[in-house]
């Protein structure tokens, strides 16, 4: 054994590369030799010197240009070319040879940065590659491997700079020598991994895509291996965020090839090879590029696919029985891309059918031969569509299926029309006990909408999807959403509310939210893996809410239906006030969306809420009485606080950044994770899948919470104006009558709110009238301003008028006493009004009973008339009070000044009156402040009775 090992030794040092003369002087004798044999000796030894180890390769590699300038020399010798590409690839790379990234601090990274710091020793060696020999042609490839591995950017920019240099690497992927042209597919490749589009629009127009079909071509199409998922790469490389290319890419009909790229036979669907799958993708990622994101000529992409059948081949891989889910995904995403915003294509989609494959084709004959017995089922693409939404074992695969609807449905007012009519309950039951997908699509869809409670999954995603794709449906459709109120869901009963699929979602919601609240106070949490009841009621509740917002959207009708039922409103104040205090730590996130829901569908009702005398259905609550509950009960700042902390929440951040539409890539997910996904994944992994909002949501809740929030801080858009307001009359007028009956307290109340626990809501719109009259004694205070400063400027003017003329004018003197003439007539009718009221509240008060509405609001409007007429009173004293200046005398001067200082004295104490009755008892308080009103402006009459008659004295 020792002889053997000493025999091997001496072997090895024989095959080892060894220095015979010094490096040094082999370059000095390279750099001044002027025979070609001399400069071949020195390349020999040399190209020996450089194999040795990173010391030589250092000595050497100082070099550089002594072997540029000899390519140059000895161009028309290969062998010479050759030792000299060896030389550079050893100065370039490690003792093994393989092509990596070197460390920095190296002698070899050093050589590769050496090299690039001059651009021409890259122009000379891609010049080199003019000559067909194959091996120089293939050293060239090594060395640019190298350089891209370790300095990608600095040598993209040489090569842009170089003359020819795209061209000439464009040629190599022409090469008929398959490792040269496979050579040159991965530098093309790395270098399309920067994003530059100016290097991608060179290689397109260079014939980039005609190359590369040709390759595929030769390869096989989707029977080739990885060489064609190089091409695809690089189609993809070429077309990402390109639109130029893309354009060029359908002007040269490259769309149409690949539709032969994503034919499969029926036995590929349920044996698919690796690589086959892995074409199948790109080439499905090959076409969302043309029609998704940003692209301007996206319609027009899509129109040219139409042409070309690629709905036709992407649909039996989206909704088939295709054996990979990864691929299923991402067909289906594919499949939204292509219907989103193109009526023609969800034209031809609707009227699609597909055939399905017997789901156990493999039968066992009496000879004990296995043969594939195949039975097709013919089925509507959109029901396949949704059963793939309610059965599909991936999650991922069943989001994927929602966004298609959500793409067919966009801006198609006619596929959401046609889905509305379809949500009919008939033969429900029947249709459920038999075969669920003989079902309609709407049947489908309020079926699993509605029995969240008695779905067997894990989580509720029949419930959580068939909600979503309702929510579609109504989205930005007035036509769908008062359709869908119009439908019946039970037979209707005399005496009895229609109903209908929202009384039926709220009722469900009410039901759902009752069941969380019981379970956080028995103590459950998503903490207890047997559990899952909580998180399965959060989802359908956030669910349920976000349905009814998009419902009531835009949508008064809805809005007047959801607010006939009295249990409505109270709802969502009481779940909006107690969800902080009874929520605990594991529920937070989820108070945060619903209490967010809450808040906007309540200011949808706020916003939306009015009366319609023609419709049979009316509101419990009125406009007024909403926004005093927001305001008074929930407090402006809480209702504010909870819109903004769900815009804040992850859910709503990661939505509004795009994440819902985000399409899947080979690098996002693994296909053995995806196989492995339902026996593996928790409850929080399947969870982490769903996205509570998608995008247009978020632009929708964030419009219309800011809107809301801005009106609640204007009360002028909700509340009534005091005063010389027609509409006011209108919205009383048009206020439903709720019968009213007295309590034991002795204060009016609706029957309605009597007997519920909504009271606070009938007595704040009492509280507004007295607010109403807080604001008049403000307008008599600012009145009771400008007669002062009046008062300050008459008394300024009060010297130079005394020695001006005492007589003023006949003329003058008439029309002024027929003006007060005419305003005695009115003052006198005025009273007499209120003297009828008067008798009509003593009668009342003396037989104990409280005024009619009709009675109360006539005292009211009275009052409002007067105040008009004194302030028009006024206003015409002032005038003659101008007028008479002249012949206004001290004493005269005097009096009026005391006049209006017992008129001052007069208002503060109307609201010094004002302010103890509002402490008192509500009916005493809405009486009371009206008597002392009316005796005020009784006083007032009486004033500038007075002062008409001594101006008409005068």
């Amino acid at each position: 054994m020792s002889w053997l090992s000493s025999v091997g030794g001496m072997l090895a040092r024989a095959g080892a590369p060894e220095v015979k003369e010094p490096s040094d002087l082999l370059l000095k004798n390279l750099e001044q030799s002027n025979h070609r044999e001399d400069r071949r000796r020195n390349l020999i030894g040399l190209k020996n010197n450089a194999s040795v180890d990173s010391v030589q390769r250092k000595i050497i590699g100082s070099s550089l240009g002594s072997f540029v300038n000899v390519c140059k020399i000895d161009r028309e010798d290969t062998d010479i070319i050759k030792d000299v590409l060896d030389i550079l690839t050893t100065l370039m790379s490690t003792s093994s040879g393989q092509i990596k990234v070197i460390p920095t601090g190296t002698p070899e990274r050093d050589n590769i940065d050496g090299f690039l710091k001059d651009p021409k020793h890259l122009t000379v060696i891609l010049e080199l590659l003019d000559d067909r020999d194959s091996g120089i042609r293939f050293q060239i490839t090594q060395i640019i491997q190298i350089l891209l591995m370790n300095n990608r950017n600095s040598l993209q920019q040489h090569i842009m700079s170089i003359n020819m240099g795209l061209a000439r690497l464009m040629d190599l992927l022409k090469d008929s020598r398959e490792f040269i042209r496979n050579e040159a597919l991965l530098i093309l490749l790395e270098l399309c991994k920067s994003g530059s589009q100016e290097l991608q629009k060179i290689l397109a127009f260079e014939g980039a895509f005609d190359a590369l079909f040709a390759i595929i071509r030769e390869e096989g199409g989707t029977e080739g291996g990885i060489v064609v998922q190089d091409c695809l790469q690089l189609i993809n490389g070429l077309l990402r965020d390109n639109v130029s290319n893309q354009n060029y890419f359908r002007e040269t009909s490259c769309i149409a090839r690949l539709t032969g790229l994503l034919k499969i036979s029926s036995s590929d669907a349920w044996i698919l090879t690796d690589d086959k799958t892995n074409i199948l993708l790109l080439t499905l990622k090959t076409i969302s590029l043309l029609v998704c994101g940003d692209n301007p000529n996206t319609h027009t992409n899509q129109s040219v696919m139409l042409k070309n059948n690629i709905i036709n081949v992407v649909l039996p891989l989206a909704i088939g029985r295709v054996n990979s889910v990864i691929l299923r995904t991402r067909a289906l995403y594919t499949l939204g891309d292509l219907l989103y915003g193109n009526r023609e294509n969800c034209t031809l989609f609707s009227s699609l059918h597909i055939h399905i494959e017997d789901l156990n084709p493999v039968l066992m004959t009496s000879n004990n031969s296995v043969i594939i017995h195949s039975n097709p089922k013919i089925q509507p693409a959109l029901s396949r569509l949704l059963a793939v939404v309610l059965r599909a074992s991936d999650v991922r695969e069943r989001i994927a299926a929602v966004r298609v609807f959500k793409c067919f449905l966009y801006e198609n007012d006619e596929g959401q029309l046609t889905l509305a009519s379809t949500l009919t309950p008939s033969s429900l039951d029947e249709a459920i006990n038999a075969d669920t997908t003989k079902s309609s699509i709407g049947t489908q869809l309020i079926h699993h909408l509605l029995s969240w409670e008695d779905d067997q999954e894990a989580l509720p995603f029949r419930s959580w999807f068939s909600c979503t794709i309702l929510m579609y449906i109504l989205r930005d459709e007035p036509s769908s959403k008062e359709l869908v109120l119009k439908i019946p869901l039970e037979i209707p009963k005399s005496g009895v509310p229609m109903v209908t699929l929202l009384t039926k979602c709220t009722k469900n919601l009410v039901l759902c939210c009752q069941l969380s609240s019981s379970q956080n106070q028995s103590g459950n949490s998503m903490t207890n893996a047997p559990n899952r009841a909580p998180v399965k009621n959060h989802l359908v509740q956030i669910a349920l809410l976000r349905l009814l917002c998009i419902w009531m959207d835009n949508c008064s009708y809805a809005v007047r239906i959801f607010l006939s039922a009295p249990n409505n409103l109270p709802f969502l104040v009481e779940t909006i006030i107690t969800s902080s205090s009874s929520s605990s730590d594991t529920t937070d996130d989820h108070v945060i969306h619903t209490d967010g829901l809450c808040c906007l569908l309540l200011g949808l009702c706020l916003k939306l809420c009015e009366d319609d005398a023609n419709s049979p259905v009316q509101p419990q609550f009125s406009r007024e009485a909403i926004h005093n509950i927001i305001m008074q009960r929930i407090g402006l700042d809480r209702f504010s606080s909870k819109l903004d902390s769900l815009k804040k929440s992850d859910q709503f951040i990661r939505a509004e950044a795009g994440g819902a539409d985000h399409n899947l890539s080979l690098d996002d997910v693994d296909e053995k994770e995806i196989k492995s996904y339902s026996a593996m994944e928790t409850l929080q992994q399947q969870l982490s899948h769903v996205y509570y909002y998608d995008y247009d949501f978020t632009l929708f809740y964030k419009a219309t919470a800011d809107k809301i929030q801005k009106q609640l801080r204007s009360p002028k858009h909700f509340g009534k104006k005091t005063k010389g307001n027609n509409k006011q009359k209108e919205n009383r007028s048009t206020e439903p009558k709720v019968p009213v009956s007295t309590s034991d307290s002795g204060v009016s109340l609706p029957k309605t709110v009597e007997n519920s626990s909504n009271s606070d809501a009938v007595l704040g719109s009492y509280k507004e009238l007295i607010r109403a009259q807080d604001q008049e004694l403000e307008s008599w205070k600012s009145r009771n301003r400008e007669l002062e400063e009046k008062i300050a400027r008459l008394e300024s003017q009060k010297g130079d008028n005394r020695n001006s003329d005492e007589n003023p004018p006949n003329s003058q003197n008439d029309t002024t006493v027929k003006l007060l003439e005419e305003k005695d007539q009115t003052i006198t009718r005025l009273q007499q009004q209120v003297s009828q009221l008067e008798e009509k509240l003593e009668e009342k008060q003396a037989n104990n009973t409280a005024p009619s509405e009709e009675e109360f609001l006539g005292l009211t409007q009275a009052y409002s008339q007067l105040e008009m007429m004194i302030v028009d009173l006024q206003k015409e004293n002032r005038e003659l009070k101008l007028k008479s200046q002249n012949t206004a005398s001290p004493l005269q001067q005097a009096e009026k000044d005391r006049h209006i200082a017992r008129l001052e004295q007069q208002l503060k104490d109307m609201q010094t009156q004002h302010q103890k009755e509002n402490r008192a008892k509500l009916a005493e308080l809405q009486f009371t402040s009206l008597e002392k009103e009316q005796e005020d402006l009784l006083a007032e009459l009486a004033n500038l009775q007075m002062e008409n008659e001594q101006l008409k004295g005068e």
